[in-house]
């Protein structure tokens, strides 16, 4: 069998790197701030905006996909907590089991943004990104998969945020045209900066 042999050259050594770093970003831009191997595809909101105090927040939420049939006898919607963990907004066992999709259902009322918020951060802004997520459960409330989505608060009220698109670039020091041989340095940048975790709200003053 033959064997390809490896790049040599400063400008193949760039190239691949280069192809490496692309691909990395556009997922880095679309992972949610979990365990990417627990997130099952993407949650939709029908209702794109409103207001923390609501109850329930999020009615109704559809996924792309299904439930492990191990963990498909309730749904629950969560808010991920800056610190770690997460907190209910709602539940439900209605239209089980939920391993057929992608599929929508009904979430009763529970707690609101505002509410839940407020037991994390009992003064000042809740400003910030936050990730909302449908967790997969089974009839003993026990699942870790998952279908993200992500809003941002601002004020009394909540929008939607859509995955901001990235771009990288990277450089080498050296240029490319170093001898073979010669160390180089490979250095990249994404832009926005901004693109990656959650934001947390800012401490209690």
């Amino acid at each position: 069998m033959r064997h390809l042999a490896p790049p040599r050259t400063p400008a193949a050594l760039l190239l691949c790197c280069s192809l490496l770093l692309a691909a990395a970003a556009a997922v880095l831009a679309l992972a949610p701030t979990a365990r990417a191997e627990d997130a099952l595809g993407r949650l939709t909101l029908p209702v794109t905006s409103g207001k923390t105090t609501d109850n329930p927040a999020f009615p109704r939420v559809s996924t792309d996909g299904a439930c492990p049939a191990e963990n498909a006898q309730q749904v629950s919607l969560v808010l991920a907590k800056p610190a770690g963990g997460t907190g209910t907004l709602g539940k439900t066992a209605v239209g089980a089991p939920f391993d057929q999709g992608p599929f929508s259902a009904d979430i009763p009322a529970g707690k609101s943004l505002e509410s839940l918020l407020r037991s994390w951060v009992p003064t000042g802004s809740l400003d910030g990104t936050y990730d909302i997520r449908l967790m997969c459960r089974d009839a003993g409330n026990v699942g870790g998969k998952y279908f993200p989505a992500k809003i941002r608060v601002t004020g009394d009220s909540w929008a939607v945020q859509e995955a901001a698109a990235t771009t990288t670039a990277l450089t080498a020091t050296p240029a490319a045209t170093a001898p073979a041989g010669a160390a180089i340095t490979l250095k990249a940048a994404v832009t926005p900066s901004s693109a990656g975790p959650m934001s947390p709200p800012a401490p209690p003053s």
